[in-house]
């Protein structure tokens, strides 16, 4: 039996992208409904502009929904208030609707907005997450709804296959093929454009000490997240290497391949996770699988997950952190992150590749959940 799902998701996201990738190399036809395909120019503001857009928005998601079997499993991804509203409307129309969670809608929302984002949610036939930790911030701020259709979903991660490839391509060989100075120390500040990543903080920190990093070469990744915080980074970084002579900054404006984010993640030494929240992205478990070193703010729930201790390090505080990116990252008999156990790796496989992932997002289209969904819950 053929399977078929429909995704409502904006086509930008690369957790939208590569998960329709995957799965349709896997047979299954997937349909995305995209609501902020109506108006892809810069939204005018104010109330009255933003209701108009939602309304606009309404009758699109509206207008293809109805062109669907209403047999087929719709995943909501990503529940930001505006996509929660999103539900009201399917479920008059679909008879599974489930509502995939990532971290920062759940661990960064506006409480204040939670009467409603609750009311949405009781509406679900299943709600994940992509962390058991957001799963059970959901079960602790909604305790009214039912537990037992909640549960964990990761997506899989194509770049643990390309970074198999690259097995014996060193570090230095990657910087040298995407253009950066190979005897450099290659640190990346972030992975995504959004204010909760806080990259200009630590692109403000490591200018003021760039004489400590002369041997550093920061990368700044903002291939998606918010335009106008991509916008401010690029200005700051031109900016910023425009007296120096030698660029010391770079921002990442093109979109990568899973081919050529396995080459970048085998380039980059350190990954500095200086984020309000996380849960336990994609980008950080490359990074450990690709044998590098992730310093993260000691808030982020990381203790628990493969690598703590070795390929994950924690700091209190931005000194904390450049002490640690002075010795850890860069004393070569304190480099245990680039050996990462084969215990580690394989633990990373069976949470995050899509040959051990995909059998979940079977069950989920399937509407076969909870039993099918295999994943500790909270």
């Amino acid at each position: 039996m053929s399977r078929h799902a429909i995704f409502l998701g904006s086509e930008d996201s690369v957790f939208v992208s590569r998960t329709i990738e995957a799965l349709t190399a896997r047979g299954v036809e997937v349909t995305l409904i995209d609501p902020g395909s109506v108006q892809k120019t810069k939204p005018s503001k104010g109330y009255v502009a933003a209701l108009k857009t939602l309304l606009l928005q309404l009758k699109f998601v509206y207008r293809e929904m109805r062109a669907c079997d209403p047999n087929s499993t719709v995943i909501v991804h990503s529940l930001t208030i505006k996509n929660a509203l999103y539900i009201l409307l399917l479920k008059r129309y679909f008879k599974r609707v489930a509502g995939l969670a990532y971290g920062s809608d759940i661990l960064r929302r506006q409480k204040s907005r939670d009467p409603i984002l609750g009311f949405c949610l009781k509406r679900l036939d299943a709600l994940l997450a992509t962390n058991a930790h957001v799963i059970q911030e959901i079960a602790e701020s909604f305790p009214k709804l039912k537990q037992d259709l909640m549960g964990v979903i990761r997506f899989g991660l194509p770049v643990f296959d390309e970074l198999d490839r690259l097995e014996n391509t060193s570090p230095a060989a990657a910087k040298l093929a995407l253009g950066f100075p190979p005897e450099k120390t290659l640190v990346a500040l972030g992975y995504a454009a959004s204010a909760g990543q806080r990259q200009s903080d630590l692109i403000d920190l490591f200018q003021t000490r760039i004489g400590d990093f002369s041997h550093c070469h920061f990368v700044v990744p903002v291939q998606y997240g918010d335009e106008q915080i991509q916008t401010r980074i690029i200005e700051k970084v031109t900016e910023i290497n425009s007296p120096a002579g030698e660029k010391q900054f770079t921002a990442l404006t093109d979109f990568h391949d899973p081919e050529r984010a396995a080459l970048m993640r085998r380039a980059c030494d350190v990954l500095i996770n200086h984020s309000v929240s996380d849960a336990f992205s994609g980008t950080v478990q490359e990074t450990i699988y690709a044998g590098n070193l992730v310093l993260a703010c000691d808030h982020l729930p990381y203790r628990t997950m493969p690598g703590y201790g070795d390929a994950i390090r924690s700091y209190s505080d931005t000194e904390h952190l450049c002490e640690l990116l002075r010795t850890a990252a860069l004393n070569p008999k304190d480099q245990a992150a680039r050996h990462p156990s084969d215990n580690v790796r394989e633990t990373l496989r069976q949470t995050s590749s899509w040959d051990h992932v995909a059998k979940t997002w079977y069950a989920l289209i399937d509407g076969t959940w909870p039993k099918g969904i295999t994943e500790s819950k909270a």
